[in-house]
């Protein structure tokens, strides 16, 4: 196991993690905190948006967008006991639970943590807590909204695109550059499955993101 601050573990030692890591199938599990937003006031240098368009297109990688520390704790767990090329990127602090204690999970796998027939947001990471306060509010609009927890990244849980796709709508929230991120693999997801759905993506745009006082 290996941790530093997001940016530090992705792009300073981004050869060493293709070429020895994924390349040479080593059993390597990389911990990045503070991805994205959760850097909160570090600036553009500090927040990495573009972790998952990286080692997506990395062979033998594996990459999970954990929500809170009952996922942390599951999985860390399991990623003990599993050998090969594993990303996991999570907030470092002030986490919103959203499990309850004692929660497992499947690798691979998206939960379903809300049953709605309106619309399906499909979130991870950070973005999954925000999705079910949007559901609390499309509520009371009455709208129902299924929310889907897609922690695992890669491989994505096409099954559960095309489930959610059949709402209709679907809205794909993530803390990431909108290029290779989550929407985009939602997308093509949905497209290769030939579904008539609107998809709408939520994320950082495609530009370094300014320090604010």
């Amino acid at each position: 196991f290996l941790h530093s601050f997001a940016p530090f573990i992705t792009r300073r030692t981004n050869d060493q993690i293709f070429i020895s890591g994924c390349y040479s199938k080593s059993n390597i599990k990389l911990i990045g905190s503070d991805p994205g937003i959760a850097a909160a006031y570090n600036g553009g240098t500090h927040m990495p948006f573009e972790d998952i368009s990286v080692f997506r297109a990395f062979p033998e990688m594996t990459i999970l967008d954990v929500c809170d520390t009952t996922q942390i704790a599951d999985l860390t767990r399991q990623l003990a006991k599993l050998y090969g090329m594993y990303y996991v990127r999570m907030v470092r602090k002030n986490m919103v639970q959203v499990y309850e204690p004692g929660s497992t999970f499947e690798i691979g796998k998206g939960n379903v943590l809300r049953d709605g027939r309106d619309v399906t947001i499909i979130a991870a990471g950070l973005m999954v807590s925000r999705a079910l306060d949007a559901a609390d509010l499309l509520e009371k609009k009455g709208v129902q909204a299924r929310v889907v927890d897609m922690f695992t990244i890669k491989p994505l849980d096409k099954q559960a695109v095309i489930d959610a796709a059949k709402t209709g709508r679907v809205v794909a929230a993530q803390d990431h550059n909108l290029l290779g991120g989550l929407g985009q693999l939602v997308g093509s997801c949905i497209a290769e499955a030939g579904i008539a759905c609107k998809l709408v993506s939520r994320g950082c745009p495609d530009y370094f993101v300014p320090i604010a006082n």
